[in-house]
């Protein structure tokens, strides 16, 4: 096939255009890998003590479960949160006295969760392993 020198210019010119795009989409690609972001609770930014629990309930929801007891003339709630981050089960307490939030604590944290999920999915590979025949 025989192509006039304007056409071969033009076809080395579009084969350097498609090189130097693939390069460049290359590098792109390889410097802008992500880091994944670090999963927080959401309750990580409830810092004022203070807070109304309709406003809190308001913000957050309503609460998986509550205690309410009564000291002296005061009215005590202790409202719990659950959150599953990054594979662990965190239970997060507010109390409240009065309608008004005074505390706020980790109450339960299960760091097993990971661990027995990543032991489950080993036992469902080596049963599928086991299944498997082997020639």
């Amino acid at each position: 096939m025989f192509l006039s020198k304007n056409h071969k210019s033009k076809l080395h010119f579009f084969r350097c255009n498609v090189i130097l795009l693939s390069i460049s989409l290359l590098a792109i690609a390889c410097g802008s890998r992500k880091v994944p972001p670090l999963v927080v609770s959401k309750f990580s930014d409830v810092n004022t003590l203070g807070l109304t629990k309709e406003k809190f309930m308001s913000v957050y929801g309503r609460p998986i479960t509550k205690d309410i007891k009564t000291t002296g003339e005061n009215l005590v709630e202790e409202l719990y949160f659950k959150e599953i981050i990054d594979g662990i089960i965190i239970t997060t307490r507010f109390k409240f006295v009065n309608d008004t939030l005074v505390e706020q604590t980790n109450h339960h944290i299960d760091f097993q969760t990971r661990e027995i999920k990543r032991l489950e999915r080993q036992i469902k590979a080596n049963r599928r392993r086991a299944i498997i025949p082997t020639n």
